[in-house]
């Protein structure tokens, strides 16, 4: 039974583990690259920046 019970826990983990790794990719709107990228909305636009873009644009604003 306590067997049984870990066996679950395991097969729960792993596939928590799968879903949190998985990320879309998308264009960015900025370097063009296709990579993991975060949606933002920008005077009522949607647009998508990766993360190199991002830590860009937070070096020169911030």
């Amino acid at each position: 039974m306590l067997k049984r019970i870990i066996a679950i826990i395991l097969a729960v983990l792993m596939i928590a583990a799968i879903m949190v790794g998985c990320s879309t990719t998308h264009e960015c709107s900025i370097c063009g690259e296709v990579k993991s990228c975060t949606k933002k909305t920008i005077l009522g636009q949607e647009i998508y920046i990766c993360d190199d873009c991002a830590k860009g644009i937070n070096s020169i604003f911030g």
